[in-house]
């Protein structure tokens, strides 16, 4: 179908401003996440933590997941005597607990919020903002929930206040235990029409200013399906648990719990997986279990060390096994390069200046630029073939560009590091690679084919590039992401990861890439040597310079815009 060139012209406009709004608009985003990170960062108690409990016939659980930074979690018994009940508490610190349940079947467990201003009342005992003296007492003396909001009234509580406390009993009573937006101590019972009651890191007296989260709507949800006590079961509530369980470099769940009210057992997990429960029993751990113990040693070595690997890639490490690839992959990579230095010193390759192309597309791409430079350079040279195939045509060309975006992004990452460490603009990582690949790759490249004028082939090749551009920046946004997500802290040049990530998002960029240009190649447009005479001279197209025009790439742009919009609404 033919269109009219200003209809054309249209469509190209349209999509280039489509695409620098959608890269401009995505450091927008970034930001708000960043900015919501420290808002959660900055309490002093756990930034995320659910905590849910439902009663319905004779079944009372009471569910949670402990997210924060600090692996080193314990669980310790605290025995009972003649005025006070023993219990099992899990927490960071021996005597600090974060939730637990006692013989009787009372269970609890903080969570934290932003922090509330409190009236003060010197007549009553006061209580630290960070002490956990209150809820040790309520659990040592309390066997149900009206007992221990008795107790927390017998307190002045401090100014401000950062954190809620879920208290549940094997009757079905449960609240929260909080500030009030009137300066008070503030309860938030479960109704006597509801099956469960649920809290995250908002604070539930104050519904109106504060803002609810994902995982309390997610448990909400869940928990609303729950209407047989059939269905009340501790597999359900695991399933709860898995769906709102948090990772990332600044908070993971640690362990999660669920507590059976009525037959005071304890459903452990830890570092959200749920593959793995310890069951213990509160009587019998108040009565001969260890004082205090890691929950991690409660596991198999399999979780052990699963665990182990997720806390190294947040904190910036690289798990052993995954070092000893990076280490093989590097090792490759560099004896594939001695491979090339000695092809072009015994005269296997040619000597020409498109082997500096390939020595920064073997250090970056390693065995799969290898690949492209063996079957479309190296072996047409010494068989002294005349026809490339389309493939090896699209493959030699798609390597050269990829390598460009993989430098490019080398760059980025150097200078960025270095002199603005704040980050770059999200329009950057359009425009930056753009230039480049095009400047010092691909018009460099059309120059040696086809001797043409510099600046001319360059103005020519601007649609090529451009389409090429936005399909790698979607591969490499998405590879991004989940390296991000998996290495949290590995984008530094001081990181062992760091080449190895430029050579992921350059091979991203090649896969991504690779069809365009081979539909390149299909139609006979100029990106690659078309093969190599009997002298072993490479073949060039002096009359036939052929280069994507904008009348017959427009549909490939419309492709590549819509490839990188559905990429950011992936991640």
């Amino acid at each position: 179908m033919n269109y009219p060139g200003n209809k054309i012209r249209f469509y190209v406009i349209g999509m280039v401003i489509l695409v620098i709004t959608l890269i401009a608009f995505i450091p927008s985003q970034t930001q708000k996440k960043q900015q919501a990170n420290r808002i959660t960062q900055s309490f002093s108690f756990p930034g995320s933590c659910t905590t849910f409990f439902a009663k319905i016939g004779n079944t009372s659980l009471f569910g949670n997941n402990e997210d924060y930074k600090n692996p080193q979690t314990l669980i310790w018994v605290v025995p009972s005597s003649e005025n006070r009940y023993g219990g099992v508490y899990l927490g960071y610190a021996e005597g600090r607990p974060q939730g637990g349940i006692n013989e009787k079947g009372l269970a609890f467990d903080g969570l934290a919020i932003p922090p509330y201003a409190m009236n003060n009342h010197p007549e009553l005992p006061d209580v630290s903002v960070y002490s956990t003296f209150l809820w040790k007492r309520i659990m040592a003396e309390s066997a149900n929930v009206n007992e221990a909001i008795d107790i927390a009234m017998e307190y002045n509580w401090a100014d401000p206040t950062p954190h809620q406390v879920l208290f549940a009993d094997r009757d079905g009573n449960a609240a929260v235990i909080g500030p009030g937006i009137d300066g008070e101590i503030s309860v938030t019972r479960k109704t006597a029409g509801d099956n469960f009651l649920v809290a995250t890191n908002f604070n539930l007296a104050d519904p109106e200013t504060t803002e609810s989260c994902w995982r309390y709507e997610t448990a909400i949800d869940m928990l609303t399906k729950i209407q047989k006590e059939e269905d009340l079961t501790v597999k359900a509530f695991q399933k709860i648990l898995d769906s709102v369980h948090v990772e990332g470099d600044s908070n993971n769940t640690l362990y999660s719990n669920v507590f059976d009210l009525n037959t005071r057992m304890i459903y452990l997990y830890y570092w959200h997986q749920f593959g793995e429960v310890v069951t213990l029993n509160v009587e019998e751990e108040v009565a001969s279990a260890p004082p205090v113990r890691y929950i991690r040693d409660l596991f198999t070595e399999k979780t052990i060390t699963k665990a182990e690997t997720e806390y190294r890639r947040y904190t910036g490490e690289i798990p052993l096994v995954e070092e000893y690839y990076l280490i093989g992959w590097y090792a490759v990579a560099s004896v594939l390069l001695i491979f090339f230095f000695w092809d072009v010193f015994s005269k296997k390759a040619p000597r020409t200046s498109l082997n500096l192309y390939w020595v920064l597309t073997l250090i970056l791409s390693g065995a799969i630029g290898f690949a492209g430079y063996w079957f479309s350079y190296r072996k047409p040279y010494n068989s002294r073939n005349e026809n490339l195939s389309q493939w090896q045509r699209a493959s030699g060309a798609a390597a050269i560009s990829a390598t460009g975006y993989g430098a490019s992004f080398l760059i980025m990452l150097l200078f960025f590091h270095f002199f603005f460490p704040q980050g770059s603009s999200g329009i950057t990582s359009l425009v930056i690679p753009f230039i480049i690949s095009l400047l010092l790759f691909r018009t460099p490249l059309l120059t040696i084919l086809t001797r043409g004028k510099y600046f001319s082939l360059a103005l020519r090749a601007v649609l090529t590039e451009l389409i090429s551009t936005i399909f790698a920046l979607s591969s490499v946004m998405f590879i991004d992401s989940i390296l991000k997500t998996a290495y949290p802290k590995t984008s530094t040049p001081d990181n062992l990861m760091f080449l190895g990530m430029i050579s992921a998002l350059t091979l991203a960029s090649f896969i991504v890439i690779f069809p365009f240009h081979l539909w390149l190649a299909r139609k006979g447009y100029t990106l690659w040597f078309k093969g190599v005479n009997s002298e072993g001279e490479f073949g060039r197209s002096d009359s036939e310079i052929k280069i994507l025009p904008l009348k017959k790439g427009w549909g490939f742009l419309l492709i590549s815009v819509a490839l990188l919009v559905l990429v950011v609404m992936l991640i």
